[in-house]
């Protein structure tokens, strides 16, 4: 009677070890990585799978060709990554490789080509440091950097290409360039462009002038409405567009808050104004 008794603990032992790390579907997100309910309307999807002490979540392109795989050390509300981090391109070449404390980067970490794999860009992570560029590789594996100096190419939306310059191994600005009217924006600048005022100035501006629409507070719509903007060279704002909606009205107010803003001080790349890209997050929050 020994040898049944022993194969049924092995048995349930097996089975409970495989009920803990099968991957179950948490959720799914739109292409802007918003949840969605609607399956039809999905662009990707996440799993979680327990291994002891060990989380790992994995996103997944609709397709079911991994996205992400990563060490967490909390999935909700949202993920807290903690250990090794690997991104894909869909075609299953390893995007890049980096490792998380906590949430934050640190460490070495290290992006690739799309289409051979080869070695991008190795960056060094440290915290309360810039990063540091280690190396910049073209897609032939030349040095883009040399004694840590230079302009190197980053990933970019199809509209525009988008640069990073380099210098002591330090990115001291991104910009990105319009593939059809060669228009320069930048990201990053050494001196950012500002609210007059301030962060303190614009929360004010912003509380003073973003109301609640009826309609959205009685269909109980709450969220955040993301808006993009450009400050021109003179500190103008414009090009307003809504990239994140909660509610058609909401969206409207957000829009024409960003929109009707006073110039900003523009931002400076080595001593000269500059175009400079920025998303601004207006919340709307039900009160209890």
């Amino acid at each position: 009677m020994r040898v049944p008794l022993i194969l049924l603990i092995v048995l349930c032992l097996v089975t409970n070890s495989n009920a803990q790390s099968r991957e179950n579907i948490t959720e799914y997100f739109d292409s802007l990585w918003l949840p969605v309910s609607d399956t039809k309307h999905a662009a990707y999807y996440r799993t979680i799978e327990y291994k002891g002490d060990v989380v790992m979540a994995r996103d997944y392109f609709i397709s079911g060709k991994i996205q992400m795989q990563a060490e967490c050390s909390k999935v909700t509300p949202k993920l807290i990554f903690d250990g090794k981090v690997v991104l894909y391109y869909e075609n299953g070449t390893i995007r890049s490789e980096c490792n998380y404390k906590e949430n934050e980067q640190t460490g070495i970490c290290t992006s690739y080509y799309e289409n051979n794999g080869a070695v991008k860009v190795i960056r060094f992570f440290e915290p309360g440091k810039k990063v540091k560029y280690i190396r910049c590789l073209s897609l032939a594996g030349e040095d883009l950097l040399i004694h840590g100096n230079g302009t190197v190419p980053e990933e970019s939306p199809a509209k525009f290409e988008c640069y990073s310059v380099i210098e002591d191994s330090i990115a001291l600005a991104t910009f990105n360039v319009d593939r059809v009217s060669r228009d320069t924006i930048f990201t990053i600048t050494e001196k950012p462009a500002e609210f007059k005022g301030g962060l303190e100035g614009l929360a004010k501006y912003l509380q003073a002038t973003v109301k609640y629409p009826k309609q959205a507070r009685k269909s109980r719509a709450q969220g955040t409405v993301y808006v993009a903007f450009v400050v021109d060279k003179d500190g103008t704002v414009k090009d307003c567009s809504i990239i994140r909606k909660v509610h058609p009205d909401c969206d409207a107010v957000a829009l024409k808050a960003v929109s009707s803003m006073d110039r900003w001080t523009p931002g400076e790349h080595k001593g000269v104004s500059v175009k400079s890209n920025f998303v601004l997050p207006v919340k709307f929050r039900l009160t209890p």
